[in-house]
């Protein structure tokens, strides 16, 4: 299995792409390292619930390792997952780019908006 599957299980919904981009971050940034739920969602901000998921999530796509009760984590990649993590990434933060960049033309156009 692969980033997409775990995708396509977590859903699309804005929410869930953004909390997912930011954990996405917080295991790139962090790479190789065991973190359990509660040392992620300090890195990433995500709340429990969510977090939960979205781990479980990854877990099961063998996009992270896990291992042991209560359950820790680690983003271990090979060459075609980092690649897909990567362009996701890159995805993400062109998109974030372009609302951050519409909002200004916007508030510049209507000012006191």
């Amino acid at each position: 299995m692969t980033l997409k599957t775990g995708l396509e299980r977590l859903g699309s919904d804005r929410e869930t792409k953004s909390a997912v981009r930011h954990v996405l971050e917080a295991l790139v940034r962090h790479a190789g390292e065991w973190m359990d739920a509660q040392t992620l969602h300090g890195y990433s901000g995500v709340d429990g619930p969510r977090l939960d998921g979205i781990l479980s999530t990854f877990a099961q796509a063998f996009v992270l390792d896990c291992d042991g009760d209560p359950p820790r984590y680690r983003y271990d990649p090979d060459r075609l997952l980092h690649i897909e993590v990567d362009r996701f990434l890159r995805r993400a933060e062109s998109h974030t780019g372009k609302v951050r960049s519409g909002v200004e033309a916007f508030r510049r156009r209507y000012p006191g908006r």
